[in-house]
């Protein structure tokens, strides 16, 4: 015997199940979204990236890995990764991490140096702790494909 009770039970768990299941991945890209909104969207990212760079050409443990690059291209790349991290509608097109660093010799302490400037430089545009907090735990793994030292 059919028992309608106890299906329509079921059913409506699989309903609120899959409900919260979309919840779940509309939520984080939402709350991706505000960080986003936190760096002023792209126009800010693109400032940003004006402030970061001066200050990596200013630091001497990082100048050398970056005055001798396009570093309009540097900015533009930077700017279209954070922004795609973040949830953006933007869509990195530059090379792998591991490709473009292979050979520099990147040591642990000149990635630390390089997150000193972004810090310096989020600080400077009044990016909030926690949505720098963010950014930075986006980027971190990203070490493994940088350092070679």
């Amino acid at each position: 015997m059919v028992n309608l009770p106890r299906i329509l039970a079921g059913r409506r768990r699989f309903l609120l199940a899959a409900a919260l299941a979309a919840l779940g991945k509309i939520l984080p890209a939402r709350a991706a979204g505000d960080v986003l909104a936190d760096f002023g969207g792209m126009p800010g990212l693109t400032a940003l990236m004006e402030t970061f760079m001066v200050n990596l050409l200013a630091d001497t443990r990082t100048q050398p890995f970056f005055a001798p690059t396009d570093q309009k291209r540097v900015k533009d790349k930077l700017a279209e990764q954070f922004c795609a991290l973040l949830g953006g509608d933007c869509e990195y097109r530059g090379g792998n991490m591991k490709g473009i660093h292979r050979g520099l010799g990147i040591t642990m302490e000149d990635f630390n140096a390089l997150v000193e400037a972004l810090q310096d430089a989020m600080d400077k545009h009044g990016i909030a702790f926690r949505s720098q907090n963010k950014l930075l735990a986006l980027l971190a793994p990203m070490h493994r494909d940088i350092v070679e030292k």
